[in-house]
């Protein structure tokens, strides 16, 4: 058996906090809608039914697209923005600014030491055999590279990787 559609629509429209219009629109998109004399009339709770149904929300302009998931975009970006959060605050995040600014610090920093240690250490290679010479360089470079390394891990930024290559190498 039918619902009794007899609440005119402009009541309907009112009750849902719609326009006369959407609701006329609504009955063109295939709305479940019957006459009383001349007037058009719906099932209120019936007519809420369908619209929920049709994904109609009565807000202006058209619902969010939903994934296959279920999810809708604005949905998807929060979580998102929610779980990058909580890593930074766990720690497990830095801030892109932050390591940006950090190695422009630190790259000049290591410039200006690494171009000034020809003149500071070319008085120690005087009468020195090439391998002295070489482990004398390699020494410099290491104190730098690891004081850098020391300031990296403070921030919680790389490793001290950079020290060990030259080590190694």
């Amino acid at each position: 058996m039918a619902a009794e559609r007899t609440t005119p629509i402009q009541d309907a429209a009112d009750e849902l906090d719609l326009s006369l219009e959407t609701v006329r629109r609504d009955i063109k998109r295939g709305c479940p809608f019957g006459t009383v004399g001349r007037k058009q009339c719906v099932n209120v709770p019936e007519y809420k039914a369908w619209r929920d149904g049709m994904g109609l929300t009565g807000e202006r302009g058209r619902p969010p697209k939903q994934d296959d998931d279920g999810q809708n975009e604005k949905d998807k970006w929060l979580a998102r923005k929610y779980r990058v959060q909580a890593l930074r605050e766990e720690g497990a995040v830095i801030d892109a600014e932050v390591v940006h600014r950090w190695i422009n610090e630190h790259v000049g920093a290591v410039t200006t030491r690494l171009a000034g240690m020809g003149d500071e250490i070319a008085p120690r290679l005087d009468g020195r055999t090439t391998g002295e010479r070489a482990e004398i360089i390699n020494g410099r470079i290491r104190d730098i590279l690891a004081e850098l390394s020391g300031n990296a891990k403070r921030l919680g930024v790389g490793s001290a990787y950079a020290a060990d290559e030259v080590q190694s190498g």
